[in-house]
């Protein structure tokens, strides 16, 4: 996902992660025993499906579009989404008059395995939501033409759409992290399957 847009996941970005990596790797690759005081799994796991259920209307949206559309007709590739469609991508970053992304929010999450999910997704809709088709004057206009490559990736020529796309990919992820979502991991050593 990482490299198929570089409008979500920039160079900085990227450099900083890898850093991060490396100090982890020279600290002996161990994650810090995580204490999780007062976390209450049960509400931290329903505030995150209501955080998930609040932008679910872009993949469904996304989805109807991309079956709409005929994949190989370059001529009769374009769709254009609504302002409310926009609109639930903007509010998930917490811009304008959305409430920010802080403890504060209704769906925050204290377990860290959620609220990194949630933070990601989060970061990812800001940096869509900067993107021309969805910006506040946007004109909302995606090309849906795609190729399939030869690991069986949908590869967009429009840089708007592939970004969408990835954001929709991650919020499918989520929903599966979710629905299989056990607890903590107890292995200090260990992480989640999902990571990303």
């Amino acid at each position: 996902m990482i490299d198929h847009s570089a409008h979500l996941y920039p160079v900085e970005m990227l450099h900083y992660w890898k850093r991060l990596a490396i100090a982890a790797h020279q600290a002996g690759g161990r994650r810090p025993q995580v204490l999780l005081v007062g976390s209450d799994l049960t509400r931290d796991h329903q505030n995150a499906a209501q955080f998930l259920n609040e932008v679910w209307q872009v993949r469904v949206r996304f989805r109807e579009e991309k079956f709409r559309v005929s994949p190989g007709d370059r001529f009769n590739s374009t769709v254009k989404f609504e302002t409310e469609f926009a609109r639930l991508i903007r509010n998930r970053a917490g811009m304008y008059m959305a409430k920010p992304w802080n403890a504060y929010h209704p769906h925050w999450t204290f377990t860290p395995e959620i609220q990194v999910w949630e933070s990601e997704i989060v970061r990812m809709a800001g940096r869509l939501a900067e993107m021309p088709a969805l910006a506040l004057m946007g004109e909302g206009m995606f090309d849906f033409y795609h190729q399939v490559d030869e690991e069986g990736n949908l590869v967009f020529r429009d840089e708007s759409t592939r970004a969408l796309h990835i954001f929709v990919q991650m919020l499918e992820r989520f929903d599966e992290f979710l629905t299989d979502y056990k607890g903590p991991q107890q292995n200090p050593y260990g992480s989640s399957p999902y990571g990303f």
